[in-house]
């Protein structure tokens, strides 16, 4: 795990992703990790609680059992865990979706102003401006 710079972490940078959606291999240490539970971790390299901030890197998500489902071009994430309809839902955010949070520091605001933004563009693009 590599440490971010204020500086890196000031910037929004446009036109690129705001989260990633991810699947989480059962029994891994990514959800002992997430969950706090500490007895449980192997031998990954994880920060010493969740945290939005982005600091994890692919490496680190490969081997503890998290995979991207789409590729985002961002060198580190942050895990996030939301309640979905059907259960837990879980996310990567990257730079800009920390960036939304210096306004507000929920998770839940910032994935729904994202998702707010997705549909206010899907809606406009669908009537052609």
């Amino acid at each position: 795990m590599r440490h971010v710079s204020a500086d890196e972490l000031k910037r929004w940078a446009k036109k690129t992703a705001i989260t990633v959606a991810a699947v989480l291999i059962v029994g891994t240490s990514a959800l002992a990790w997430l969950w706090h539970d500490r007895a449980s971790l192997d031998e990954v390299d994880w920060p010493a609680y969740p945290a939005i901030e982005p600091s994890i890197d692919a490496a680190t998500l490969k081997q503890a059992g998290v995979t991207p489902l789409e590729h985002s071009g961002d060198d580190l994430f942050a895990m996030l865990v939301l309640e979905g309809e059907s259960g837990p839902e879980y996310w990567l955010g990257l730079n800009n979706f920390y960036m939304i949070t210096r306004y507000n520091r929920s998770v839940n605001y910032a994935m729904s102003v994202h998702q707010l933004a997705r549909e206010i563009r899907a809606a406009r693009e669908s009537r052609g401006r």
